[in-house]
């Protein structure tokens, strides 16, 4: 009676643990797009908002945080090995989806500091132009694969979706806007940067 009760009271806080991910996960995903699109507004106007865009990129950065550890967790300790087979393809798309969490965080933290550059105007090289606009291209890419494998996942684990048909009608969705989103994101930050170029660095 009491391993049966303490092998619920386990899957208890494995439930548990994977709804406050998915809500960390959820509002990662609302962050950093929060983030891209301060940062157009800011690389659009020529880089006088730098406040909005380095705010946003900490509270990215904050919640990263959390839920890095409590994937880690979960990867390590409560694993469920059983739902790798739920969908075809999940393996592989957990995997990617863990690369693209890894480095969203990882490119994050550089094109911050890259962009914080620029709007100071301590650099006005070419190279150092095409560094932050190849470096904010992979950021948004990371972002909207991740967005596009990790949406679903959570709102299921959430139970907000409960059928296999919605989940894969709505990743279809996800995947034309999302895609969408980077091409539109992408073209617009590089125009602004290569707007910064020809003015030689000046706002």
């Amino acid at each position: 009676m009491n391993g049966r009760q303490a092998g619920r009271e386990e899957l208890l806080i494995k439930m548990r643990l994977k709804k406050i991910n998915a809500i960390l996960g959820l509002l990662l995903m609302a962050a950093c797009l929060t983030h891209i699109v301060f940062e157009i507004f800011d690389g659009l106007s020529g880089w006088e908002k730098q406040t909005y865009v380095v705010m946003t990129a900490r509270i990215c950065g904050t919640i990263a945080i959390f839920h890095v550890l409590i994937s880690i967790g979960m990867i390590f300790f409560v694993h469920d090995k059983k739902g790798l087979g739920a969908y075809p393809g999940k393996n592989m798309g957990t995997l990617i989806q863990r690369i693209s969490g890894l480095m969203m965080i990882i490119l994050l933290a550089i094109h911050v500091r890259l962009s914080q550059i620029i709007s100071a105007h301590q650099e006005e090289e070419t190279g150092f132009f095409i560094l932050c606009i190849t470096v904010m291209i992979l950021f948004y890419l990371t972002v909207f694969v991740h967005i596009a494998l990790s949406f679903t996942r959570a709102l299921i684990t959430l139970g907000a979706i409960t059928s296999r048909k919605k989940k894969d009608q709505l990743d279809v969705v996800l995947r034309v806007i999302t895609g969408l989103g980077f091409l539109a994101s992408s073209i617009l930050m590089t125009w602004a940067y290569s707007q910064l170029l020809g003015t030689g660095g000046g706002a």
